[in-house]
């Protein structure tokens, strides 16, 4: 369990020491799940708890980036779908949708996906920051950074005199 908090809740991180790190994990076994149902049509149900289940974990991160990137995930999903679902699936997908945004409203989850929206929040300003340069430290060293070291590199070489955030990777500090 990770001690990061928001809203009185902690954020989950299944040990892998980042919630957005995690988010990311939740988010590509969302859409892999589905490959139940893909293989056998008698698992859709499978799928579908699955899916909810690891939807409402999603939430517990906070991770606005775990949200879209799983929202992203599902588009080619839904663009391939080989047939128009039978009512009873439609009306399961969608009690599954209403589940995880019941989560979100219960875990005060919207109020931090709204957060950058609005006002500037400086977790999103300073990605911006730091991705901006991203092309840059890609050609300057093709090979990488080595192992955990591209914060180092960014902070050391790439981050503006004027900022002082330490980052241990490129996707987190």
């Amino acid at each position: 369990m990770s001690e990061i908090f928001f809203q009185g809740f902690w954020r989950m991180d299944w040990g892998l020491g980042n919630p957005n790190k995690t988010a990311a994990l939740i988010a590509i076994l969302m859409v892999a799940v589905w490959s139940l149902a893909y293989l056998r049509n008698r698992l859709f149900w499978v799928s579908l708890v699955l899916f909810s289940a690891l939807g409402i974990c999603l939430v517990h991160t906070f991770s606005r980036g775990g949200m879209v990137a799983a929202f992203c995930g599902l588009i080619p999903l839904l663009v391939c779908l080989r047939r128009p679902l039978p009512m009873k699936r439609i009306v399961g997908v969608v009690a599954a949708f209403w589940l995880i945004i019941g989560a979100s409203i219960y875990l005060q989850a919207h109020e931090r996906y709204g957060q950058g929206v609005v006002q500037e929040d400086r977790s999103i300003s300073n990605r911006f920051v730091l991705w901006k340069a991203a092309p840059t430290m890609m050609v300057d060293a093709p090979g990488g950074w080595g192992f955990g070291q591209s914060g180092k590199a960014y902070m050391d070489w790439y981050q503006p005199l004027d900022r002082n955030e330490s980052y241990s990777n490129s996707l987190s500090r």
